[in-house]
């Protein structure tokens, strides 16, 4: 069976859309919380080439994103609703991204503060409402990233960030109006 007659039975079985023009697959959930491979998304989430990337169990995307390849999502990973997630993300399990936030390219979040660890220390995560994270920056973890927060690219985040502020550098400072 050829690649695109086994993406429109797949599409025909699942409810799926599926599209392998230009050898560019992608995956548009119909209806709100599909379930595939352990991934649970909202209507409307377009979740690029899924077959590239790696989603853990229990990974729940909510409605209207668009999650572009490749990224990792470790299990139990919880990304709000219009949310933009760039490519080489890395994303493991005890991150929480609510809503209308976007994650630039090669974006690295981290659970562990000493590893191997093997989730006993694992900190917990959350990135607040409307905040947007440069490429390259990196999340240690336990972090709080506030409401509408910025974090400037290639930023490494050390310490909670507080809403409406904007932050750069390694480790990242707030940056100063004017």
């Amino acid at each position: 069976m050829t690649e695109t007659a086994l993406f429109k039975s797949f599409s025909l079985i699942t409810g799926l859309f599926v599209s392998v023009e230009n050898r560019d697959k992608l995956w548009a959930l119909r209806s709100e919380g599909e379930k595939i491979m352990g991934l649970i998304t909202g209507l409307g989430t377009i979740v690029y080439s899924p077959e590239k990337s790696n989603f853990g169990r229990n990974v729940q995307i909510g409605k209207r994103c668009k999650i572009h390849f490749p990224v990792w999502f470790g299990d139990n990973v919880v990304i709000g609703n219009d949310c933009k997630i760039q490519a080489f993300t890395f994303i493991p399990e005890g991150v929480i991204i609510e809503d209308n936030v976007f994650i630039g390219p090669h974006v690295c979040f981290t659970n562990d503060k000493h590893p191997p660890s093997q989730g006993k220390s694992w900190g917990k995560t959350i990135v607040r409402r409307g905040a947007v994270i440069g490429a390259n920056a990196s999340i240690l973890p336990g972090i709080e990233i506030g409401e509408n927060a910025t974090i400037g690219a290639g930023s490494v985040i050390t310490k909670n960030i507080e809403a409406n502020r904007t932050v750069a550098g390694n480790p990242a400072k707030e940056l100063l109006a004017g």
